[in-house]
């Protein structure tokens, strides 16, 4: 309200949605800015980035997180699982997060939270963790050993592997140093998330998704993009890449 009181934009001279000026993401930070009342509030997301001393906060409440939750699900399925032709049945989805617990104002991790319900999959799909100064760590001999089980016989599942690009870096040094190499089972997603937000080094998506194809064995049209802001609690995947 002060904003438009500020640039002179009142219910009397606004004619139009489009006169009223956009909230700077940086009120999110500074200020409670929501409609939902504190007593209603049932989940709070912060902004992931490191270079703020205050993150910005997004507030829900219990139909406003409804709606969170069945959009994504809902972009999930006709984004990722639809293109990739990946049958839900069966597959087996790992997190390169810390779990919900661990983190939960993250946007992120709840929505990797919501999927794992809607896939029937169990909580220990979470192989990440926190580590004493905030920042998100592996637990690399579990990623190991799930990637290197899932294709073994008699019934080699598909993985649905959801990461952070810095996770993705993270796990690809490990496997470089030990030289390491996995075939993951056809079909397998592969979907990575987020900047690095000075987590990790910073490379090319283009590079990122070659040593992802090198060291894990899926292919490129098997790779996914997602980005997502936790004051939007909406996503947006990437449509550059080839389908056959």
């Amino acid at each position: 309200r002060k904003i438009c009181e500020a640039r002179k934009l009142t219910p009397s001279t606004v004619e139009h949605l489009t006169q009223i000026p956009a909230v700077p993401t940086s009120a999110f930070k500074e200020l409670e800015l929501t409609s939902i009342p504190q007593s209603e509030r049932i989940a709070v997301f912060y902004s992931s980035g490191t270079t703020e001393q205050k993150p910005r906060r997004h507030f829900h409440h219990a139909e406003s997180l409804t709606v969170y939750e069945t959009s994504l699900w809902a972009g999930f399925q006709v984004n990722a699982l639809q293109p990739c032709r990946l049958q839900v049945a069966g597959c087996r989805l790992v997190c390169l997060t810390p779990p919900p617990s661990q983190v939960p104002h993250s946007s992120l991790v709840h929505m990797f939270e919501t999927l794992r319900v809607k896939l029937g999959a169990a909580e220990r799909v979470f192989l990440g963790k926190l580590a004493d100064d905030g920042s998100w760590t592996l637990d690399f001999d579990a990623v190991r050993q799930i990637i290197s089980s899932a294709g073994q016989a008699p019934a080699p599942r598909p993985v649905l592997l959801l990461g952070t690009a810095f996770s993705f870096v993270h796990l690809l040094d490990d496997l470089s140093v030990r030289d390491l190499r996995f075939s993951l089972p056809a079909g397998s997603l592969v979907m990575e998330t987020g900047g690095y937000k000075n987590r990790s080094r910073a490379m090319p998506k283009a590079e990122l998704h070659a040593l992802i194809t090198e060291r894990l064995g899926v292919p490129g049209e098997q790779i996914i993009c997602e980005y997502g802001m936790s004051e939007l609690s909406s996503q947006a995947y990437n449509s550059d890449i080839h389908r056959p």
